[in-house]
């Protein structure tokens, strides 16, 4: 993950995520993705825009597309009062996913 932010690559360690899975597959390694479901509440620095093609491979820093994505579409989980629920996971301040909503699962 790139600065702990899930749906990302490291761009640094693995600058070919497809040819380091094929690779491994090659070798007869099974690879299996684990994501954690705290997403890292990083509201966009100003004037920051997301990669428009494969973002989850763009430096995170200034604007994590994940973040930007679930707040833009409603996705995270919300308080009675309306408010969407803020926890504290590895990353720090995090949002989670609303699951029960079926465009927040296709996502």
């Amino acid at each position: 993950m790139n600065g702990y932010r899930v749906f990302t690559w490291d761009p640094q360690r693995f600058p070919d995520p497809k040819a380091f899975t094929d690779r491994l597959r090659a070798q007869g390694v099974k690879v299996v993705t684990i994501v954690d479901p705290g997403i890292k509440v990083q509201p966009p620095a100003p004037g920051a825009l997301d990669a428009a093609t494969h973002p989850e491979l763009a430096p995170q820093d200034r604007s994590y597309y994940v973040y930007n994505q679930g707040k833009a579409n409603d996705y995270f989980l919300k308080r009675k009062d309306g408010t969407v629920w803020v926890g504290r996971v590895w990353p720090g301040e995090s949002v989670f996913v609303d699951y029960t909503l079926d465009a927040a699962a296709r996502w």
